[in-house]
């Protein structure tokens, strides 16, 4: 009796290792993907510092949701980029040994960082719909229509 109900607890533990596994795979995927974000931000910002300070206060909160965003983005993926540096430094069996005594904590982690990805996404898609509702792009390209 006890063997098989040791066995129903391994087999939910790890269908649920699995899931989270299957939630968080594409974490550095994407983290590329927010990174190729961030370069469009960044240009984005660059334009608008370069282009007339005439801006409306729409424009100028469009701006400023943008900025905030981009330093979300970039503290995210410094968060990544060192939690894998530290994951790969250190011989091979340290490294391995890291990963094996640790893994429920990287699982967690990267559980972690998959949501914050997915706000960060969110978050930004949101800036655009409400760009869009207030109208706010269509003075901004005007402007750089002009330049």
């Amino acid at each position: 009796m006890a063997k098989a109900s040791a066995d129903i607890f391994i087999g939910k533990f790890v269908a649920i290792l699995e899931s989270e596994a299957a939630s968080i795979a594409g974490v550095r995927d994407q983290v590329d993907e927010i990174k190729q974000e961030l370069v469009f931000m960044k240009s984005f910002l660059a334009d608008a510092d370069e282009g007339n300070k005439a801006n409306t206060q729409v424009e100028e909160a469009w701006i400023g949701s943008v900025r905030d965003s981009a330093n979300d983005v970039e503290n995210i993926i410094d968060e990544f980029t060192y939690h894998v540096y530290v994951q790969h430094r250190g011989s091979r069996f340290a490294r391995w040994l890291r990963k094996t005594v640790h893994f429920p904590k990287n699982l967690w982690y990267k559980r972690q960082i998959a949501k914050k990805l997915q706000k960060i996404a969110v978050t930004i898609r949101a800036i655009h719909e409400r760009n869009q509702r207030y109208g706010g792009g269509a003075a901004v390209e005007g402007k750089s229509d002009r330049n």
